[in-house]
């Protein structure tokens, strides 16, 4: 794809008075071009014009991501990104590693493909800068993500010892991300989603955006080295077939479960009763 820029370099500078500026092609050619490039092209071109910039926001081409996981730290963002194979794909990749790191004088953003970009942003908060990005990726996402991942890392480092410093960067994180989700037309589309977080209200920031009815998966992870905390299943509103929480104390009762087809859970106590009323409920569902 970088034979596209060579050509169209004349976008931010004439070379001749014959050549047209490409904003200048029609708006089926336009389209057309767009729909030939992978996102990240798109993204590059977004940024040589404000004429370019508000056609592509405009048309919103789709950016086709399949899968994003998206892991925070203190100081530092990582997102993973997996597109559809295919002459799209990035200088032959499926994959865009993308990291935003805070740096004395601003930001620190990596891109890998097959190859590795650095910028130093100047000035920029890295948490922004990350953001901003996400909120364009989610603006042009218009497939069905097959997997979405949100890890809030508050054990980073070995020995693993709790990172106090990222209590106000994960809040920042979902506080935004809930903005981003909240502002599009329509719910998020995912089939399997994961959150790793350690308290009930982070999930609760995000999974109300993501579409009920699409999704097959949800995948709850709490820290191992963090006391166990509760969570409460009544508070999930899904259709999801299974159900998986890890390191937390699910306080609801058993036959709450019968909705999902597969839960795996941890729960401290139960009584006698309650694995009675489970198994009425889950033998009268085998002969529905």
């Amino acid at each position: 794809m970088n034979c596209f820029f060579d050509i169209f370099r004349c976008v931010s500078k004439r070379r001749s008075a014959s050549l047209t500026n490409l904003i200048d092609l029609p708006q089926l050619v336009l389209e057309q071009i767009l729909e030939n490039l992978d996102f990240h092209s798109i993204l590059i071109l977004r940024k040589v014009c404000h004429d370019l910039r508000d056609f592509i926001d405009y048309i919103k081409p789709s950016s086709h991501l399949e899968c994003i996981s998206i892991k925070v730290e203190s100081k530092s963002i990582y997102l993973d990104l997996l597109f559809p194979s295919g002459f799209k794909s990035f200088n032959g990749s499926q994959f865009l590693d993308i990291e935003f790191h805070e740096n004395e004088n601003g930001c620190l953003s990596k891109c890998k493909t097959r190859r590795l970009e650095k910028k130093f942003l100047i000035g920029q908060d890295f948490v922004k800068t990350a953001m901003n990005y996400l909120k364009v990726l989610m603006k042009h996402q218009k497939s069905t993500l097959e997997f979405f991942r949100l890890e809030i890392d508050y054990y980073p480092n070995l020995p693993r010892e709790f990172d106090r410093n990222l209590e106000p960067i994960a809040e920042e994180v979902l506080e935004g991300f809930r903005e981003i989700l909240e502002s599009r037309r329509s719910q998020i589309q995912v089939e399997d989603f994961q959150m790793t977080v350690i308290r009930q209200d982070q999930v609760a920031q995000i999974l109300p955006f993501v579409d009920s009815k699409v999704l097959q998966n949800i995948e709850i992870r709490g820290e191992r080295d963090n006391p166990v905390a509760s969570f409460e299943i009544d508070k999930l509103e899904t259709h999801a077939k299974e159900l998986k929480i890890w390191m937390f104390d699910v306080l609801t009762p058993l036959e709450k479960f019968s909705r999902f087809q597969k839960v795996e859970v941890l729960i401290q106590n139960v009584t006698v009763e309650s694995i009675l009323e489970l198994k009425e409920v889950m033998f009268l569902f085998c002969f529905e």
